[in-house]
């Protein structure tokens, strides 16, 4: 709708309030004055509002432009003078037609003074609209926006940083499940460093073992140059002095025991647990230690040697009997020392696992003087199968790794099974001399019959 056509409706609102009647025209009045007044005041408003080109101002200043001062007063005493006439002209159309064109272009001057404002009003708020208000919202909402992404932003970063942790959390715990279950615990490095030290100490028993033995065929066969060669009484005589040297004690057989002091070895030649069994290992290396041992094993398998066959008997049928008799005697007399050796071979030292034998036996509260600083290979099974176990340590590394406890499974199981070995070895000794006996005591209850003995059989 044009500026026009504004007015031009406006107008004839204006003049058609007079016509139906007089409270038509009270209404229609009424009308016309609160119209005027708000013109009036819009008018000056808007005029001191271009004035001041919408410029914020003080608060003295405000009231000025809103028009609260003396020029404010005057413009609506002038109005004053000219409202009740307007009024009494809307009232009596004959008035109005009199007053002539003069008042008859009021109601236009108004129209068009309204219409001029409605269009300042709306292009004060349009301006205000799109200079202020439109970029302030938009700036509030990218404010907003912002204020969401930084915050999507934030919360994708804390789920990124949770799934990182949560990751590396997972990683480390397979990393610490994977280093309990590879890394091997105290126990087990001690006892994978021990095995080499079986081997080695394994090697001087079977040494030992065998050589201690043959060392006593000289005497069981009468061997010439040694003292057994001269038969049972040279033999006796000869360890007889040993035995008053070393051995003798005062006070036996009633105090004539051959001795009027005691022996500096005195006892040892009969003790068995005290020379062999009380102690893990025995340092052969020692001579006077050897030489107890080795008295201590002759009283036991062969306190008294045989007397040999003459020479001149050896071409008859007895001195032959005689003959195959002693190396029947022979081989039974190394059947029970090589039993013997035995047990006294496996605490020969040799593995020099001192270091690491010392302190398990330590710990578990054995004395050091029955600690060896060059243990045998009984010393290490005593450690490592019995010793051992006594230890707090030993359990406090079980305890806190649980996985410990199957390695050290294994290692028992090991253990377990070189002991098994050791008693093998055993029972094939106990098996000779088993047999040994056995055939003595045939011997002994089925004698030979006199053809035999003098003469083949027919």
């Amino acid at each position: 709708m044009t500026l026009n056509q504004r007015r031009t409706r406006f107008l004839r609102g204006v003049a058609g309030a007079g016509r139906p009647g007089r409270m038509r025209k009270q209404g229609a009045a009424r009308k016309f004055l609160a119209i005027l007044l708000l013109a009036v005041f819009i008018s000056v408003g808007h005029a001191k509002d271009s004035a001041a080109q919408m410029t914020p101002c003080p608060y003295a200043v405000c009231i000025e432009v809103l028009g609260f001062e003396a020029g404010f007063g005057q413009l609506v005493g002038d109005a004053a003078g000219t409202i009740p006439d307007a009024a009494s002209a809307a009232l009596d159309p004959v008035f109005m037609a009199a007053l002539g064109t003069p008042f008859g272009v009021f109601p236009a001057v108004i129209g068009d003074k309204i219409l001029g404002v409605i269009d300042d009003l709306t292009g004060t708020i349009s301006s205000i609209w799109e200079d202020e208000l439109d970029p302030a919202m938009q700036d509030m909402v990218k404010q907003l926006s912002t204020l969401n992404a930084s915050q999507s932003v934030a919360l994708a970063a804390f789920l990124d940083a949770a799934n990182h942790y949560r990751v590396r959390q997972e990683l480390r715990n397979e990393e610490v499940d994977s280093l309990r279950e590879q890394h091997p615990g105290e126990n087990v490095c001690v006892a994978g460093t021990i095995v080499g030290g079986i081997t080695r100490a394994g090697s001087f028993q079977r040494a030992y073992n065998a050589a201690a033995p043959a060392e006593m065929a000289v005497r069981t066969g009468n061997t010439a140059g040694t003292v057994a060669g001269g038969g049972r009484a040279a033999a006796a005589n000869v360890d007889f002095l040993q035995y008053v040297t070393r051995y003798c004690s005062a006070a036996d057989n009633n105090g004539a025991s051959g001795c009027a002091d005691d022996g500096s070895f005195v006892g040892q030649d009969i003790d068995v647990t005290g020379t062999i069994f009380a102690k893990e290992t025995i340092d052969v290396t020692n001579d006077d230690t050897r030489t107890t041992v080795d008295d201590l094993i002759r009283n036991i398998a062969e306190p008294l040697v045989k007397d040999p066959v003459s020479l001149g008997a050896v071409g008859s049928a007895t001195g032959q009997q005689a003959i195959l008799a002693g190396e029947s005697y022979a081989a039974k007399r190394q059947t029970i020392y090589d039993g013997l050796y035995h047990i006294v071979s496996r605490r020969v030292p040799g593995s020099q696992m001192g270091a690491f034998v010392g302190p398990l036996r330590k710990a578990a509260g054995v004395h050091d003087t029955q600690i060896s600083g060059n243990p045998s290979h009984n010393e290490i099974m005593q450690a490592m199968m019995n010793e051992r176990f006594r230890n707090g340590n030993y359990a406090q590394q079980l305890i806190d790794e649980p996985e410990n406890n199957q390695r050290e499974l294994v290692v028992q199981q090991a253990f377990q099974l070189m002991q098994m070995s050791d008693q093998l070895d055993l029972m094939d000794r106990y098996s000779l001399l088993l047999a040994a006996q056995v055939g003595a005591e045939i011997l002994q209850d089925k004698h030979p019959n006199s053809a035999i003995r003098g003469a083949p059989l027919r």
